[in-house]
This record gives structure tokens, C-alpha cells and sequence, in this order.
């Protein structure tokens, strides 16, 4: 009974801080009512009712006779504390909560917190250094740097406090402050007694000679001035063993130019030496021109054309020191993170800034500038090992060049390959096998093959680049085997007499290779705010971006008129422009990216893209936006995009083929370069024979005698020989939709009965040219008029000429125009006779 007496007691007691809490709660001023003060409302309530729900259930367990007498049970307490829970919870559910967070004073607290765990570190390494025997001055030197940074700590401190309305937060809820004060005051306690102590006065003389420090000379530039003040004013300054005589005429002995004459009219005395050391520090002690200078250092650092080592390096340690003597000027360039990520990252080369975009694990989020230098550092170091592992290979390779100049790689004897009695009885494909197993030069066949071969010699039996023991006698007779079956059969054929058909086939395949240039198709918006497809290759070796006097027409954009060269390799004579036009560009495809740049008009970029066309497997790229979908036929190039351009428009994503193809993912869609091999064939003809025979003897063999006269002959029959789909001209810009379908150009060749001679044709021509028909495409009444013309004269058997030649028949002849625009209902047509074959 009185266990349950005590248990109905606590009851109460938690039912009366619920309430409590819901009075509080209701009396907190509304700024108060944030988020993080609900939530920590709603826990103490939570764990208020845990524990009156555990208690209801020992009470029910502990008096089972009493729930119909005790009071508990007849006032349903629990029912009642199970009330007001619910009361309270419904009221801070309700509570309308001002913003937690005051973004000032937070970035404040965790500024604050990055010099407490600054801080920590310094006491932590003084409070070692403490058991070491080091001199005063070098006491006095730890206790003025911890001393500085406390002070900063206190100042931030203050500030948080006057703006902080809760006190909840971390910072004030562990004490931060506190702790790191205590700390702080053990360690600067300690370093006052040792700075006090006899200990430190006594120098103990080194066991050893040490060198003579050299102090350096001041001429005056601010920059050096921090490091002159130090060093002087802890060696010489601040010396207690030397008098203000021997500090002047220390000072007047380190210092030239401007300094020396500030002080030049002070003499060598003991009252002038405080005056002059006020004097230079005075005039020296310019905290604002040193961190402008610093600033200078920092954003003047140049721009780097190429991956090196050594201006990598340059780059990464003038910038931590700037920002060291930065923090030494009591300037914190903490929260500079952003800044100094974008001014480094702008100053090293694209290489380098291609390989830190793609260690990037999170590219959408702000990286910190401490991860960027580690990359950095991480970069010169690798490049550095790169560097020392070719100039080892380099001295390796040229001693082993000097004392195996005349090693064999066939049979190890001293002579070179190519005089190898052995190597040459070999066939050209044992040759060849050879030689691309051992990845020799297959054209001076004297070094590796990936090196660059020097030699301007070539085949002495076809000119092609690649030694002569490696030609193949059998592909160079092959012309000549040709030609002889060809002799041949017209010698058998013309012996028997027979009109047999011989069908003859030459191909020459020769393993050739082909660069691929990456192209995009792009959309560039012209002057009347339509869009305009347009070529363009896309180079991150060129400095400018060009478009062509032809594309730049098109776009009828402003031009601005400028002065500029455009030099290639080897510095040759440069091009001029005159005029620059900004544009606006766009993927082929729907996309919300943009690109506005400034191109450069020249009259002419480069030669059509790829040099012929290329045949390629496209299986693999089928999931992938092409930007070019006609990357592998040849065409002409609009618009050069450089280096500038390229950056803004690569994105994440390699991906490579074994066709030798390498694409590379844009906001264009994906790029695609490479190195092709290709069979280029040679002679790839094919010749149908229909008679071996003399034209005399076919002559002979039809019975026919030359005729003294022609006589007069039918019109010719004309038939419908083939229908040979014809390919349109490409145009100036891709078409890549709603592309028509081939055309089918259909040519009605006249049927001849037999093979007459003409003797004389000069007059037949003179009478060609004289019935040539040309009539005005636009003009559709004469075009109707010809179509009649040409209907009249089919019907009815046209004259011959004074030599008995028929002039032929007249067809049609459909001729498409070159369109940027679709192509009408009608096209232009356009009439011209046209004649058969001149009768030989």
C-alpha cells in the first residue's frame, strides 16, 4: 500500500510539470517560438508521458483490490494526465514558428569554431614544446602568436553573444568557449613562467660550429618589410646584451635606397636609435599597400599554356604563402574559399583543369579550396615523377644507342636489320610479321614505332612510306597480272573470232588511317531570331573561335569591326579579320542550354571535314545524342569553336570504341574523334568486256560494208535502260530532318541497229550547238511550249544532216537547286536537248 501511495505521488508530480511546461510554453514570446525551441518542447513532453504511462501500468500491477477504493482510480487520474498531454501537444503543434536559423550568426558560430579548433592545435603543440629547453626569445615568440589569436577569439565571441537570441545552439549549449579559455590561460600561464625562469637566459654553446646567419639587407620594398621587422627585432631589437649604439649602427649597416635615406641625417648616438627604428616603421608599417601588394601577387599570377611541374608548383606555393602573410596581417581569408577557387583554377592549364573536373565527386556542390590545393599539390608531384622517369628513360635509351648502335634485332649480330643476310631471305610477310611483333618503325626500321620516324626516304619500288624489304611484290604485280590477262583475252578473242564477254576486277587494299575530328551540329539564332543549322568543329587547341564570311552572311548578325591575326603552326603568315559577330548557340536537339560567345569572320576555316567519308559501326552510339549525326560524311566546317568555348560546353562522360573512336559527352550532345583505319581501295572497278573485237572486224562480222551514204533511217527506238537513284548535292548546312527521298533520274537511251561511221563531225557539232534549246526556268508557258516541241518531234522522223546522222531525241532534264529552305510543290525545270553517243 505504500509503494502505491508513492507511485500515485509521482503521478501528480509529473502531471504538474506537463502543466508547467504548457504554461511556459504559452507565456514564451513569439521571436523565441522557433522551430528548434518546438522541438525541444515536444521531447520533454514526450518523456514526461513515457514515464507516466510506465507508472499507470505498475500501479495497475500493484493494487488490483484497489482500483474500485483508491482515489488513482475513482478520479481517473490517468485519464485526466492522458488529457492535458494532449492539450499540450496540440498547442505546440499549433504554434506558428519564426525562422530558426540567422544566417549571419551562424556563418559567425562556425567561424568561431574553425579558430577554436585552430587554437586548440597551436596550445596543443606549445603545451610540447614546453618540455623542451628553448630559448626566451623563442618563449616570447609562441606566447605573442597564441596571445593574438585569443584576442580574435574574444572579439568574435562578444559579437556572437550580442546577436544570439536562444542559446541554444551547440556553441553555447558544450561550453566551447569556456573549455578552450581554460586551456588557453594553463598554457599562457605556463609560458610566462618559463619565459621568467633563469633557465632561459642561459644559453648553452653549440658542440658544434654553426654557420653564420646572414642577415638579409632592406631596400625598401613593402612586401619584405613584415619579415625585416621580425627577424631584426627579435635578433637585434629586442637583444638586451646590445646597446642602442650597436642596434644603430645595425640598422644603418642592413638597410639601402629609401630607408637609408629616411634616417641619413641620425647619428650613430644611444637617444638617435629609438627614433630611427619609430622612423621605419612608421613609414614601412603599411598594412593596407601590403595586403593590396599580397592581393596583387595573388590574382597577377599568369595563365598557363601547358601542363608543367614546375609552374604548378609555382602557382600552388605563391598562393599558400600569400595567404600566410595574409593571416599574419591579422586579414582572415577563412570564409575566402569560393573566391580563391575560381582565381587558381583560372590560372592553370586545361589538362590540369580537365583532371580536377573529373576527380570532382560532387560537381553540383561548392568545393572547398583546401581539397583543390591538395589536388594540386597532388598534380606537380605526379607530373614531377612523369618528368624524371622520360629523362631517365631518354639517358637510358641514348647509352644504350651508343653501345648497341649496330645491334641486330633478328639475329643479334652487329649490323642493322636492314642489312641482316638472314632478315632479308625472309618473305615480305615474315618481314612485316616481324616487324610489327617487335613494333620497330616500318619505314627506317631503326627505332620503335611509337616514336617519330625522321627519315625522308620511302619505298624504291612505290613510293609509299615503308621500307623496301617490306614490299609486297605480289599487291605491286598485281596491275601487271591484270594487264596481261587483259592482252591475253583480246588476243584469243580476236584469233577465234568469238564475241564472248570477259569480266575483269582490279582491287588494290591498302591498311590506311584516318584522324576524325570532332564536329557538332548546332543551332545558331540569326538576326530575325530564327535558327540556323550550322558545322562546327570543335577544337580545345585553338585560342579564338572562327566562323566562316559565308555562315556569318547568313545570320545577317551586327558585325563588330575589329583589327586581328590569326597565326597556325609553324608561325606562318597570319590571317586577317576584320570583323567579330556574337552569336548565340544552341544543341541540335530541344535543350535549355545556351552558348554566347564572340567568333571571329574569316573567308574560309578549313577544308571539308572528315577528307572522305567514313564507314563506321553505329551500333554502339544508337542509345547516345550524336551532335553531329552526320559526324562520318564528308562536309564543309561553319564555325570553329576553341578552347574558351569548349570548357563551357564539356560535361562528364568518356566513353571509347575499338574502332579507335573516343566520344566525349557535351551540352551538344556527344562528340566523337578518333583514329580510323580504313581500307582504302584503289582501281575498284569493275569492266564488262562485250567484244574483243577491231571495230573493222565486227564490222566484217555483221555483214556490213561501209556505205558510201547513209540512207535514211526511222526515228530510234527508245527504251528505259536503268533507274539509278541519284544522290542529292549536299548543302551547305546537314539536313537532319524530314529528309525527302532519293530521287530517281531516269534517262531513255535510243536503241541503234547497228554501228555506223560518221567521216566527218565537225559540222554535226557546229549544228548541236546551233539547235541547242535554253529556255527561262521561271517561265512556265515556255517550258509547256518546249514539252509540246519536244512531244512533235518524237512523233514524226526528224531530217538528218548533210552527214546522215540522226541528231537524236530530246528529253527532259530535271535539275535540283541547291535550298537552306524546303523545297517547293513545283520544282525548277529546265530544257535541253540531248543527243546520243558520237557515231564513231
Amino acid at each position: 500500500m505504500e509503494e502505491f501511495n508513492k507511485k500515485a505521488k509521482e503521478q501528480e508530480d509529473l502531471g504538474k510539470k506537463i502543466q508547467t511546461l504548457l504554461t511556459n510554453a504559452r507565456k514564451d514570446p513569439a521571436k523565441r517560438k522557433t522551430q528548434n525551441w518546438r522541438s525541444k518542447r515536444a521531447e520533454q513532453l514526450q518523456e514526461l508521458w513515457n514515464e507516466i504511462q510506465q507508472n499507470h501500468e505498475e500501479l495497475k500491477v500493484l493494487g488490483p483490490t484497489l482500483r474500485t477504493t483508491h482515489n488513482y482510480f475513482e478520479v481517473k487520474y490517468f485519464e485526466q494526465l492522458k488529457a492535458l498531454h494532449e492539450d499540450a501537444k496540440k498547442y505546440l503543434e499549433s504554434v506558428q514558428t519564426s525562422p530558426d536559423v540567422d544566417p549571419e550568426q551562424e556563418a559567425r558560430i562556425r567561424r568561431q569554431l574553425f579558430r577554436l579548433q585552430k587554437i586548440s592545435t597551436e596550445l596543443t603543440k606549445i603545451k610540447s614544446d614546453l618540455d623542451q629547453d628553448y630559448s626566451r626569445a623563442r618563449y616570447e615568440l609562441l606566447a605573442e602568436k597564441i596571445q593574438g589569436q585569443w584576442r580574435s577569439i574574444m572579439e568574435l565571441h562578444e559579437e556572437i553573444y550580442v546577436h544570439e537570441r536562444e542559446f541554444e545552439d551547440k556553441y553555447f549549449a558544450d561550453e566551447m568557449y569556456e573549455k578552450a579559455e581554460d586551456r588557453y590561460e594553463v598554457v599562457v600561464e605556463k609560458l610566462k613562467g618559463k619565459i621568467q625562469s633563469p633557465s632561459a637566459h642561459q644559453q648553452e654553446k653549440p658542440n658544434i660550429q654553426l654557420p653564420q646567419i646572414k642577415f638579409p639587407t632592406f631596400s625598401g620594398n613593402y612586401e619584405d618589410w613584415p619579415t625585416f621587422h621580425d627577424l631584426f627585432s627579435k635578433v637585434i631589437h629586442k637583444n638586451t646584451s646590445l646597446s642602442n649604439i650597436e642596434k644603430m649602427q645595425y640598422l644603418k649597416t642592413y638597410i639601402r635606397d629609401e630607408p637609408s635615406r629616411i634616417i641619413q641625417h641620425l647619428q650613430i648616438t644611444e637617444n638617435n636609435y629609438q627614433t630611427a627604428w619609430e622612423l621605419l616603421a612608421k613609414r614601412f608599417s603599411n598594412v593596407r599597400l601590403t595586403v593590396s601588394k599580397l592581393l596583387d601577387k595573388i590574382l597577377d599570377q599568369p595563365r598557363m599554356q601547358e601542363e608543367s611541374a614546375e609552374k604548378l608548383k609555382k602557382l600552388h606555393d605563391t598562393t599558400k604563402e600569400c595567404l600566410e602573410a595574409l593571416n599574419n596581417l591579422d586579414i582572415q581569408t577563412d570564409t575566402w574559399g569560393p573566391m580563391l577557387t575560381k582565381i587558381v583554377s583560372q590560372k592553370w592549364d586545361t589538362e590540369t583543369n580537365r583532371l580536377y573536373e573529373q576527380s570532382l565527386t560532387n560537381p553540383h556542390d561548392m568545393q572547398e579550396f583546401e581539397k583543390m590545393m591538395e589536388f594540386l599539390q597532388t598534380r606537380f608531384l605526379s607530373l614531377e615523377i612523369i618528368t624524371a622517369n622520360k629523362k631517365e628513360d631518354a639517358e637510358f635509351n641514348k647509352v644504350e644507342t651508343m653501345s648497341n648502335l649496330k645491334s641486330c634485332r633478328y639475329c643479334q649480330e652487329c649490323h642493322s636489320i636492314y642489312e641482316c643476310p638472314d632478315f632479308q631471305a625472309e618473305s615480305p610477310e615474315d618481314r612485316w610479321r616481324f616487324i610489327n611483333n617487335e613494333q620497330l618503325c616500318t619505314n627506317c626500321l631503326s627505332h620503335d614505332a611509337g616514336k617519330q620516324c625522321f627519315s625522308t626516304a620511302s619505298c624504291h619500288k612505290c613510293i609509299r612510306r615503308h621500307h623496301t624489304l617490306l614490299h609486297n611484290d605480289r599487291r605491286s604485280n598485281s596491275k601487271v597480272n591484270q594487264q596481261k590477262t587483259f592482252n591475253s583475252t583480246n588476243k584469243q578473242t580476236s584469233n577465234s573470232g568469238e564475241n564472248s564477254t570477259k569480266k575483269i576486277q582490279s582491287h588494290v587494299g591498302i591498311e590506311n588511317k584516318q584522324v576524325l575530328l570532332a564536329t557538332a551540329l548546332i543551332r545558331v539564332r540569326t538576326a530575325s531570331g530564327t535558327y540556323e543549322y550550322l558545322r562546327a568543329l570543335i577544337d580545345p587547341g585553338s585560342q579564338a573561335s572562327l566562323i566562316t564570311e559565308k555562315a556569318a552572311t547568313l545570320l545577317s548578325l551586327p558585325r563588330e569591326h575589329i583589327q586581328a591575326d590569326i597565326t597556325g603552326l609553324g608561325g606562318e603568315i597570319p590571317n586577317k579579320s576584320n570583323s567579330k559577330i556574337r552569336v548565340e548557340c544552341a544543341p541540335r536537339f530541344s535543350s535549355d542550354f545556351t552558348l554566347t560567345t564572340d567568333l571571329l569572320v574569316l573567308p574560309k576555316i578549313t577544308e571539308s571535314l572528315p577528307e572522305e567519308d567514313i564507314e563506321t559501326d553505329l551500333q554502339v552510339w544508337q542509345n547516345h545524342t550524336i551532335a553531329d549525326p552526320v559526324f562520318q560524311d564528308k562536309g564543309p566546317i561553319d564555325v570553329l569553336l576553341g578552347a574558351g568555348e569548349y570548357r563551357n560546353i564539356i560535361l562528364n562522360g568518356i566513353q571509347k570504341t575499338n574502332d579507335g573512336l573516343m566520344g566525349q559527352k557535351t551540352e551538344f550532345g556527344w562528340i566523337l574523334s578518333g583514329t580510323i583505319i580504313k581500307e582504302e581501295k584503289r582501281n575498284n572497278k569493275r569492266i564488262t568486256v562485250k567484244s574483243m573485237m577491231t571495230r573493222k572486224e565486227n564490222r566484217q562480222a555483221a555483214g556490213i560494208a561501209k556505205p558510201a551514204s547513209r540512207p535514211k533511217q526511222n526515228p530510234p527506238t527508245l527504251r528505259k535502260m536503268a533507274s539509278v537513284p541519284v544522290t542529292p548535292k549536299p548543302t551547305t548546312r546537314p539536313v537532319v530532318s524530314n529528309l525527302a527521298p532519293p530521287k530517281i533520274h531516269q534517262q531513255l537511251i535510243p536503241i541503234k541497229e547497228a554501228m555506223v561511221q560518221a567521216e566527218h563531225t565537225k559540222g554535226i557539232r557546229k549544228g548541236r550547238r546551233r539547235n541547242t534549246v535554253r529556255t527561262s526556268k521561271n517561265n512556265v508557258a515556255k517550258n509547256n511550249a518546249a514539252h509540246c516541241k519536244i512531244q512533235r518531234h518524237n512523233q514524226q522522223q526528224r531530217p538528218n544532216n548533210d552527214h546522215g546522222c540522226n541528231l537524236g531525241s530530246m528529253v527532259l532534264h530535271h535539275r535540283r537547286k541547291q535550298r537552306t529552305q524546303p523545297r517547293p510543290q513545283q520544282e525548277a525545270v529546265e530544257m535541253r536537248p540531248i543527243y546520243p553517243q558520237r557515231v564513231p
